[in-house]
């Protein structure tokens, strides 16, 4: 026998039980309540994760709310539908970790969440997942949001996440690549369009700086060489890394995708 039950929260209905009221008096009670710390550092996740399926073309402004009734269906027993949000023919294979590149990354997530909330509300969500710290949502992203995305797509021994952080010794430059959009190609386009001319203009900057500074730099100024020099040497590497790789490239989906960088 189908007992009606409260999909949004399957707890509801065991405190309802154990409490002896009615699920909708618990709800009603629980709207005056506030949020618990760990009700706000996962709604947070949950949204900066759509602000990411949004960046890369898996789902458009309107995916970040669904109705419930959009995603419980009515007859219990029907086939499932697939999704139509999901592997849009104008998804992006490639976004990168890059301030001011048409294809950055903080700047697509930022837009899907602004589009959604206010202004302050990427600073707000960055702050919940990192207890309060003082951290940048492009620093979040560089450092901790794969890890997190991995461990949520994990389960019995087996990874599978649906967006890859191929990135530098340091994360100084991160490629963000969309699974569903992977062709054979992609990692000569991540080679072709984007490493190779970030790896040229960092030389031309450090370049610039060596021409500046002369042959007696400041204490300051050496510090900003040599953090220089060490980012074009991680491009450097990561470049020979994709250039290795790319030819052996050719990723069936079907069958699961295994990548090591």
């Amino acid at each position: 026998i189908y007992k009606k039950g409260y999909w949004g929260d399957r707890s509801i209905e065991l405190v309802s039980h154990l409490w002896r009221v009615h699920p909708a008096s618990l709800l009603e009670a629980l709207k005056d309540a506030p949020a618990s710390v760990r009700w706000i550092e996962a709604t947070a996740w949950r949204v900066l994760s759509s602000a990411m399926a949004f960046a890369v073309g898996r789902i458009h402004s309107e995916g970040f709310f669904v109705e419930t009734d959009k995603v419980v269906p009515a007859d219990l027993f029907t086939a499932p539908q697939v999704d139509p949000r999901t592997r849009q023919p104008d998804a992006r294979a490639i976004l990168v970790d890059d301030l001011g590149h048409k294809a950055d990354v903080v700047r697509h997530v930022e837009e899907g969440i602004v589009g959604q909330f206010t202004p302050d509300a990427p600073e707000e969500i960055v702050r919940a997942l990192s207890d309060g710290q003082n951290t940048t949502l492009r620093q979040f992203i560089a450092s901790s949001f794969f890890s997190r995305h991995l461990s949520e797509y994990s389960d019995y021994r087996r990874a599978a996440p649906v967006y890859w952080q191929l990135a530098t010794q340091s994360a100084s430059f991160s490629a963000w690549i969309y699974l569903h959009a992977l062709t054979k190609d992609t990692l000569y386009s991540l080679q072709n369009d984007f490493v190779v001319h970030k790896l040229a203009h960092e030389e031309r900057t450090l370049e610039s700086l060596r021409l500046e500074y002369g042959d007696s730099p400041t204490g300051s100024e050496r510090k900003q060489l040599a953090a220089q020099e060490l980012f074009v040497e991680e491009l450097r590497t990561f470049l020979d890394e994709v250039r290795r790789v790319a030819p052996l490239w050719d990723p069936t989906l079907n069958d699961g995708v295994v990548v090591a960088f």
